[in-house]
């Protein structure tokens, strides 16, 4: 049982007005949630929040996992910078990718963005045991 910790989950800028919360990311909030574990989200999306402003958020606190979903199509344009300025200013958290994007090529988006690991799949099932695997070194 994973109990603590803290984990942020960024919501990229898809550059639109009309802005739908992942759902994924919130099945995922809900499980660490439920096993007492701190949950932020730093939504870019809504707020249109630059890597910058994110560069000194991310100076601000620190995490043990930090989590990205994307799909491809944002790939070169949002998340090779977005990766580059958490790598930057993560501390010692884990850059986790996921959703459609890396899942299908992850050995090249680990060497492409520096992300620490790329997760497959339903990621409310394996959630805990990377935030289990980061807290017990």
């Amino acid at each position: 049982m994973v109990e603590n910790g803290n984990v942020l989950f960024i919501i990229h800028d898809v550059y639109q007005d009309d802005n739908a919360f992942p759902n994924g990311v919130g099945y995922i909030a809900a499980v660490l949630k439920e096993h007492n574990v701190n949950v932020k989200i730093y939504n870019q999306d809504v707020f249109h929040y630059t890597n910058e402003e994110l560069a000194k958020f991310l100076e601000r606190e620190t995490f043990d996992l930090i989590g990205v979903g994307f799909l491809a199509a944002r790939f070169t344009r949002t998340i090779l910078p977005l990766c580059k300025v958490i790598n930057k200013h993560k501390k010692d958290a884990w850059l986790v990718l996921g959703s459609h994007g890396p899942s299908s090529i992850p050995e090249y988006m680990l060497n492409k963005t520096r992300a620490d690991i790329i997760s497959i799949g339903e990621s409310e099932y394996t959630i805990l045991e990377l935030l289990k695997c980061k807290l017990e070194n």
